[in-house]
């Protein structure tokens, strides 16, 4: 945290700077999002869906509001 940042001013500051300030990133340093470690499980876990898995899910959309974006595109898959 860098507590001489306003969290009104810069919320992404006054709960990284301190880390911002003091990480050097040198041209060897390689990016890596979260998604691109998601990836790989959300791949297995479509690939594994059975119709038994696939039932399971369908009748968890029932909670989810049927006029929601949302559950309109859960319900096309």
């Amino acid at each position: 945290m860098d507590k001489s940042v306003k969290p009104g001013d810069n919320f992404y500051m006054y709960c990284n700077g301190t880390w911002w300030k003091n990480t050097a990133v040198g041209p060897t340093s390689h990016f890596v999002s979260r998604l691109s470690e998601m990836k790989p499980t959300f791949n297995e876990r479509v690939n594994s869906l059975t119709d038994a898995n696939y039932a399971i899910y369908k009748s968890h959309l029932k909670w989810a509001d049927p006029n929601s974006e949302a559950a309109a595109s859960a319900q096309k898959l």
